[in-house]
This record gives structure tokens, sequence and C-alpha cells, in this order.
């Protein structure tokens, strides 16, 4: 994951994780420090549109990809969690099945610079 300077709106520095653009219903996240669930996010891309969120399942926080950039359903309908089987809505980060059914993985807001994914994290 790498990590750029940034700059708050109050002229403080801040770190930016920045990921590749995703192609059509691919999903790619960032790769943190073992133990760094504060930079754990991924990106995907469906329709055209681009969404980013956290990579924690909101029922245990365990992060979502079952392997390196694995986190969709093998027929790529769905956002998976391959701790518990969740399947979540790409569009919206709904949870449609699962033991967290009813809740939302949480969205990150992002932008698009030079070609790739920017989220201001902390």
């Amino acid at each position: 994951m790498p990590l750029i300077p940034g700059m708050h709106k109050t002229g403080e520095s801040i770190a930016a994780c920045t990921l590749e653009l995703p192609g059509e219903l691919e999903a790619l996240g960032t790769d943190p420090a073992p133990g760094d669930g504060s930079r754990r996010f991924f990106a995907v891309r469906k329709n055209g549109e681009y969404y980013v969120y956290r990579n924690n399942c909101p029922h245990a926080g365990a992060p979502l990809n079952w392997n390196i950039n694995r986190f969709l359903t093998y027929d790529n309908e769905f956002l998976l969690c391959s701790l518990h089987g969740a399947l979540f809505e790409i569009e919206t980060g709904y949870c449609v099945d699962g033991p967290c059914q009813g809740d939302r993985l949480t969205a990150v807001p992002f932008e698009i610079v030079d070609g790739k994914i920017v989220i201001h994290c902390q």
C-alpha cells in the first residue's frame, strides 16, 4: 500500500492510501502492515462506477477477502466475506445475506488523482 503525503484543510500533513483503478467487476485492496486495520480498504468497479469501502466485515471486523484481491463471489454479483459468507451489494455495501444481514460496509470518501484512487487515511 503506497503512502503519499497529503494536506488536510487545516494544513496539517496526513497520509493517503492509494489503489490502482480496478477493472470492470474487479476489486483491489490495500496491503497494510500486519495488525494495521486502519489502512485496510478496497475498491471495486461496477457499471463504470467505483466504490471504496473499509475492508472490515461489520459482523466480526475481519477482512472480507479470502485471498489477495478476492472480494467478489464467483459470479461477480456480490462482495463476499470470507469468514462467515456474508453477501454485500457492490453499489451500497448493504448486507443481503449472512450473520450481519441489514448492516453495511463502511463506505470511504475518495478521489481519483492521476489514474489512482486516493483515500485520506489516518
